[in-house]
């Protein structure tokens, strides 16, 4: 439980399945995070299967639980070959990309199964997310002539992007995904595409329903401006938002990506949605031992603009400092909240008061705040309830009394919220007893005689009929 007050903005741990080994497995069950975030492709699955089950085999019994997240929603059509040579380009210069490796010639060799619909004689190609950046000056069967508008290197798998040739992602490839194995061995998020509509993000959601009977939630990937311009449309569909930051600077002006970013968090919190912050966090440490100041800065906005959750760049799983790079995003992030960054850099708007959700949820924050709790606990049974208190940023931490560890794994994705997962029939009468003899042994951050709001929606004091209860209880 000492964690809780340690650190409330969760870590993602984000992995290229290429580079699984059992070395890696070792690191995720050692260090400190919150969730590990795969990126589904048909090649990748079987190794991803095989990484899961390895993972789920060797997991200690007494590990915080974590999350899974299957990212369906990736649409990388190429990248740089192992093979082809890192080279430095500038401005002006011309560089050759060819269609597969070929004996006898200099240039870039290309992984694609889209040759002929990735690149268009207008379309700019992105090197990783701007790394590098070319225009196509001659095009034919065999390779690509480049000019480069963006100096930079050029490195062995790195990701391809043509963002005016892209299409949004079908509905039935992804119902052809094998989902139901990768369910079975404890993914519990799916990160799906933000070009779905309402109707085709229910269709996925009623056959995953079918597939599992384990809370699994769903959360759209915010990568493009096209997207976050429908988000109202689609935001009541899922459990919240990936903002994938990279991917939507290739289609809008980066610098108006921190603005961007900053309105999508409010938008979802101000309706109790999940906000999941990505980009190439700390993705300079591939190769060097340290970052940059800028990276650092960035994990530390993303703290204080109140995101959930901060994902590790995928770029590291290349190299040799991921676990070093890990370490220091928790003692970034823990360093932001302890200093000036402890609290959210807005207020949430006090939103419509539509639901008996919305209404428990402010009654209990904004009670919590007037009586100066120590902690917001409350019972969830799917998770929703500590998702709204969290929502509302607070200050103190927010204890989850839970009676699945399906539950459990879900939230902790949820910023400020650490779980306690009880066996027992859920009664307020058995519960309350039972969560003060828990936290009465904290003595590091709760203490007898310590005010805390208690929260209860479905449960009665009486019995098992449904209740709602907001109550101020004393650590006794």
């Amino acid at each position: 439980m000492q964690e809780i007050i340690e650190k409330k903005t969760k870590l993602i741990w984000s992995l290229d399945c290429r580079v699984f080994s059992p070395v890696l497995v070792h690191d995720i069950l050692e260090e400190k995070w919150d969730g590990v975030r795969l990126v589904y492709d048909k090649k990748s699955a079987s190794f991803l299967l095989d990484f899961l089950q390895n993972l789920k085999g060797q997991k200690p019994q007494d590990r915080t639980p974590f999350s899974m997240l299957l990212d369906i929603a990736q649409n990388v059509r190429a990248n740089i070959g192992e093979s082809s040579p890192t080279l430095e380009v500038k401005y002006g210069e011309e560089v050759m990309l060819y269609k597969k490796e070929q004996k006898n010639k200099d240039g870039i060799f290309i992984n694609t199964e889209d040759w002929d619909s990735l690149f268009s004689q207008d379309a700019a190609i992105y090197l990783g997310y701007g790394d590098v950046i070319l225009t196509p000056k001659k095009l034919n069967n065999d390779g690509i002539l480049c000019e480069v508008k963006q100096g930079g290197t050029i490195k062995s798998n790195q990701e391809i992007h043509v963002p005016l040739t892209r299409k949004n992602q079908e509905i039935e490839p992804l119902l052809k995904i094998n989902l139901k194995e990768f369910l079975s061995l404890g993914c519990n998020y799916l990160i799906i595409p933000g070009g779905l509509g309402v109707s085709d993000i229910n269709k996925l959601k009623s056959h995953v329903q079918k597939l599992t009977d384990k809370p699994v939630w769903f959360l759209l990937k915010v990568d493009s401006i096209e997207v976050r311009n429908h988000l109202a449309d689609l935001i009541d569909s899922v459990h919240g938002v990936y903002i994938s930051r990279k991917e939507i600077s290739l289609t809008a002006s980066p610098a108006i990506v921190p603005i961007l970013t900053k309105e999508i968090i409010q938008f979802c919190s101000n309706r109790g949605k999940l906000v999941i912050t990505a980009s190439d966090m700390l993705a300079s440490m591939r190769d060097k031992a340290s970052p940059t100041r800028a990276e650092v800065s960035d994990i530390a906005n993303s703290v204080s603009d109140g995101t959930d959750a901060v994902v590790l760049s995928e770029e590291l799983s290349y190299g040799n400092h991921h676990v070093a790079a890990l370490r220091l995003m928790h003692t970034i992030v823990t360093n932001a909240e302890a200093d000036i960054f402890s609290e959210a850099n807005w207020q949430r708007q006090t939103p419509p008061v539509n639901t008996e959700i919305d209404a428990i949820a402010l009654a209990a924050f904004q009670t919590a705040k007037r009586i100066n709790a120590k902690a917001l606990v409350c019972i969830t049974i799917n998770g929703n309830t500590a998702l709204h208190l969290s929502s509302f940023r607070p200050p103190i931490p927010i204890i989850a009394v839970t009676f699945k560890k399906e539950v459990a794994r879900v939230l902790s994705m949820v910023r400020g919220v650490s779980c306690l997962c009880l066996d027992i029939n859920p009664t307020i009468d058995e519960v309350l007893p039972k969560v003060n003899e828990i936290l009465k042994k904290e003595e590091a951050w709760l203490r007898v005689g310590d005010s805390i709001v208690f929260v209860a929606l479905s449960l009665s004091p009486l019995g098992t009929e449904s209740s709602n209860l907001v109550t101020i209880q004393k650590i006794t």
